[in-house]
């Protein structure tokens, strides 16, 4: 297809660039897993730039928790197969691809969600186009919302949407190429679709939500929408209903000047609204941040070590108070050195961050005994997503299941009810 070229295009150029990058900057002196488990033996011992304890309105944490589940639903079988009745399990162990495409997985969403069959408006899952993930759209009349709900990556064509992560002209600044490129393509094809649901509902409130690469897609939509209505090119309850995005796991999308902006009766700090899990290590993964990695790797490769007396740190790690005198001032060294480079576009976190730190605590913070079941939360400081951590769960972390576990484990902490 047209999309699928426009990707391959896209990334075959960005390899080209990141390889060239490589060949004229380094040519390492030890081997690359060595260099990179030194790297994260450092980050496991390192504190994260925590801000101030940040604290929600029950309320807040249970819209929180409700969202994250409508957003997990969008996975439908593959993540949640022990929602199947006994007649789809056995269709599922037949042929699990065609199951996929079956009424199954309006169960599926129902079971995750709490929300009746009857109220599933669409249900396009199966994402087999680049630059445009699945999707469904749905009412909670608990809520008494209109609410789309994007599905993260779980296909190569998803894949493809990712790794398409150049900068690209979206408003006024620049974004996710493949992202924004979903964010647009879904906008087209749902518009109509939000605009009679909501005139026929009577609802005045939409809803924007998904994980990992469907929140970097709700995100990047939510300010499309923002944008047009600012601007009077969508009329309507669409251009004119309470607006709200809950992106969940997000990568980061969005680079541009517009901070603190404002239509007069929105901002984009009131209208999104992004949770980042523990360590999950996507919401740091843009191209800059990747290059700022790569550009640590070579200054830990420059350091006077052998092999050995790398080897023995690593091992002993956590243990070893002598890697922030090593390593301590590499991660700001590379930083400023790919500012100045700019290879790649620096994106960001747009609107409100919620943080819901688990793995290590603020210093002068006293200790949870379980912070698996006890989150901490956290408004993070701006400068917190400039860097790649390898630290603890940073790929579990990731998981739609974690976050509902953790969110979960937060409304119960500040005594939300469900």
């Amino acid at each position: 297809t047209p999309q699928f070229k426009e990707c391959v295009s896209t990334v075959r150029i960005l390899f080209r660039s990141i390889r060239t990058q490589i060949a004229d900057r380094h040519v390492y002196s030890h081997p690359l897993i060595v260099n990179l488990g030194l790297l994260r033996s450092y980050h496991l011992h390192q504190n994260f730039q925590y801000g101030d304890l940040g604290s929600i309105s029950a309320e807040k944490a249970y819209h929180l928790h409700r969202y994250m589940n409508f957003a997990a639903g969008a996975y439908g079988v593959l993540f949640y197969p022990h929602h199947l009745t006994s007649k789809s399990w056995s269709l599922y162990l037949k042929n699990p691809f065609l199951i996929v495409s079956s009424l199954s997985v309006e169960h599926v969403i129902s079971q995750v969600t709490g929300i009746d069959k009857s109220d599933i408006i669409i249900a396009q899952v199966r994402g087999e186009n680049p630059l445009k993930p699945g999707y469904y759209i749905c009412l909670d009349r608990q809520a008494k919302a209109v609410v789309l709900v994007i599905r993260g990556t779980l296909s190569l064509s998803d894949a493809l949407t990712d790794i398409t992560a150049v900068g690209k002209a979206f408003l006024s600044g620049q974004a996710h190429h493949g992202i924004s490129e979903a964010a647009l393509n879904i906008f087209d094809e749902v518009k109509v679709i939000l605009e009679n649901r909501l005139q026929s509902s009577g609802y005045d409130r939409l809803i924007v939500t998904g994980h990992s690469l469907g929140g970097g897609t709700a995100v990047l939509l939510t300010l499309h929408l923002l944008s047009c209505r600012t601007e009077g090119r969508v009329d309507g309850r669409l251009g004119n209903c309470r607006l709200h995005c809950y992106a969940y796991a997000p990568p980061p999308v969005y680079y541009g000047e517009e901070e603190g902006w404002s239509n007069g009766s929105e901002t984009w700090e009131d209208t999104i609204t992004t949770v980042i899990n523990g360590g999950d290590i996507i919401p740091r993964a843009s191209l800059f941040n990747m290059y700022t990695l790569l550009l640590q790797m070579q200054h830990v490769d420059d350091l006077q070590l052998s092999l050995w007396e790398r080897c023995r740190h690593i091992l002993q790690g956590e243990e070893e108070k002598s890697l922030e005198g090593l390593l301590g001032g590499i991660a700001a060294a590379a930083a400023t050195e790919n500012r100045e480079l700019r290879v790649f576009t620096p994106f960001a976190h747009v609107g409100e961050v919620v943080w819901v730190g688990r793995e290590k605590q603020k210093p002068g913070v006293e200790m949870q005994k379980d912070p698996k079941k006890i989150p901490v939360l956290y408004q993070p400081c701006p400068t917190e997503w400039e860097n790649i951590y390898l630290g603890n769960n940073f790929i579990q972390d990731h998981w739609p299941h974690d976050y509902q576990k953790t969110l979960k484990s937060l409304l119960d902490e500040i005594g939300g009810q469900l």
